[in-house]
């Protein structure tokens, strides 16, 4: 299977690096550097797993780099209210991937999903979407989509230990292998944030590209 996540990072990594969206970056809250710290770490922390509990991993690129990022996002919101709001959202986007997993449960082998495409690449679409139309920009809503699949991730763990399906069945964090569900999420939605903004905030995006762009 195609390393999904990883080559969306490597392209994230080489698009930034060569400044084409250091005015995403920006809106973001992180920066052309913090982009690049970002995409590397979880890049590299791809590589490894970490045994939290039974039938639970901690894959340090797909679940811990997120969660960091996710939670400094989250705290660095411009008011109180923004960052409830975010909350919110990504709650609800943890809704969404987990009414999602009734059907397509998380750990089971993927011919067993919908026409053999893997859960992990339904839960990106939904937890993204879902982030996208409860955000109000797009440092929110990549935010919303971070915390709502590591929070979908826990619901599901803590309900296959009350049905006693551990450690049968295995769960990663944030989506580990070939697909960083977590991060395609936040990717996807804050892409549908940039594509879908006001004309004014297109404006400002382009601006702040420019100005990161300089010397």
């Amino acid at each position: 299977m195609l390393p999904i996540g990883p080559v969306l990072l490597t392209l994230l990594w080489i698009l930034v690096g060569f400044g084409l969206l250091g005015g995403a970056a920006a809106q973001l809250g992180l920066g052309s550097r913090g982009a690049l710290l970002l995409t590397a770490l979880a890049l590299l922390g791809s590589l490894v797993d970490v045994r939290v509990a039974d039938g639970l991993r901690i894959n340090l690129g797909a679940g811990l780099v997120p969660l960091i990022a996710a939670l400094f996002l989250l705290a660095t919101e411009a008011s109180l209210i923004d960052g409830l709001l975010t909350a919110g959202a990504g709650v609800v986007a943890a809704a969404g991937i987990s009414a999602i997993g009734w059907w397509f449960p998380p750990g089971v082998p993927t011919e067993l999903n919908l026409f053999a495409v893997d859960a992990q690449v339904l839960y990106a679409l939904v937890g993204g979407t879902v982030a996208f139309v409860g955000g109000r920009t797009p440092r929110s809503a990549f935010t919303a989509a971070l915390l709502g699949v590591l929070l979908a991730d826990m619901t599901a763990y803590r309900l296959q230990l009350w049905r006693g399906q551990l450690p049968y069945l295995s769960l990663s964090v944030g989506g580990g292998g070939s697909w960083h569900t977590a991060l395609c999420a936040a990717v996807l939605g804050a892409g549908l944030s940039f594509l879908f903004a006001p004309p004014r905030r297109r404006q400002v995006a382009l601006l702040d590209s420019v100005h990161s762009n300089r010397p």
